[in-house]
């Protein structure tokens, strides 16, 4: 937070550990929040344990979750850099496949719309896309 000149008083140094957070704009129909997740703070080695390696920590999922259950806006943006939706990237490019499913699943349990991943890291541009209607057996943990 010093490196980036957070004021001592700021919200985001309340959180926690890590430095995510969300804002939000507009007002009716075109209200929006942007969630700006921290994919290093916690983010577990994968090396020695693939199964159980998460890429937010349970600090981080249960702020998420309960961000996006308050979330009233008309569009979601939920930020990421590093990206989400690749399948075929290595692990340090993208994040781990359990804490992917784990997103879909908690976006798919809260029934949010209007709900858009944008992620970086890739140094060239893309635009992906997923089904909302995944195959169960990719969405379960």
């Amino acid at each position: 937070m010093d490196y980036l000149d957070e004021p001592e008083d700021s919200e985001r140094r309340k959180i926690g550990r890590g430095i995510y957070t969300s804002y939000s704009f507009g007002t009716g129909v075109k209200s929006f929040r942007i969630i700006l997740l921290d994919t290093r703070f916690n983010k577990s080695s994968w090396f020695h344990d693939w199964e159980n390696s998460d890429i937010l920590g349970q600090e981080q999922w249960d702020w998420l979750e309960e961000t996006l259950i308050n979330n009233n806006e008309t569009f979601t943006f939920i930020s990421s850099g590093t990206q989400i939706l690749p399948f075929d990237r290595i692990l340090t490019e993208a994040w781990y496949s359990n804490s992917r499913k784990k997103l879909f699943n908690l976006i798919g349990k809260i029934k949010k719309g209007g709900v858009i991943l944008l992620s970086g890291d890739i140094h060239s541009s893309q635009i992906l896309k997923t089904f909302c209607t995944l195959p169960r057996n990719i969405l379960q943990l």
